[in-house]
């Protein structure tokens, strides 16, 4: 498995691989990907097995408490930052069982630290919490603005929050 920094090229492979993930909420304009690829390079990841790219994570520089707009065509990230927010990890359902999601969460926090951030954030969709709480990720209460966010994204969506362990 190679993991490597997501490039603009590598767009209809996302797109592809967000089709196949998202069944239970309307995916992402490739504009909307676009926009975040664009803003946060150096925290956006693919992984490819043989070539062929299975995993996609898009993650980028953000506030605690805040959410990533959903499907926006533009994309600004704040002028500081306090946390790493994990927008989306997919993983094509023909890798799924293969620890690419393990791999892909590693070389997340490993960007996350190297920012010197002190938490990593996430919205858990389609059942995903429990993924995530076993990475030590924890729900948190949202506040009503965040709320009415959450509500773009399905209605299991819940607000999770990280600790960077090295406490920075």
């Amino acid at each position: 498995m190679q993991i490597r920094a997501l490039t603009l090229a590598d767009l209809p492979d996302v797109c592809r691989i967000q089709a196949a993930c998202y069944v239970a909420v309307t995916p992402e304009s490739p504009a909307s990907l676009l926009a975040k690829i664009q803003a946060a390079p150096q925290t956006c990841f693919l992984a490819l097995a043989s070539d062929v790219a299975v995993a996609y994570v898009l993650a980028m520089p953000w506030r605690e408490g805040e959410a990533v707009p959903l499907d926006s065509a533009c994309c600004e990230l704040p002028g500081v930052p306090d946390c790493l927010y994990i927008h989306d990890l997919a993983v094509d359902p023909v890798a799924a069982g293969a620890g690419v999601g393990r791999q892909m969460i590693s070389a997340v926090m490993a960007a996350a630290e190297s920012l010197a951030l002190a938490s990593q954030c996430l919205i858990a969709v389609q059942g995903a919490r429990a993924f995530w709480q076993r990475y030590g990720f924890v729900a948190q209460r949202a506040t009503p603005s965040l709320r009415r966010k959450l509500a773009g994204y399905g209605e299991d969506a819940v607000y999770m929050t990280r600790r960077t362990p090295t406490g920075v």
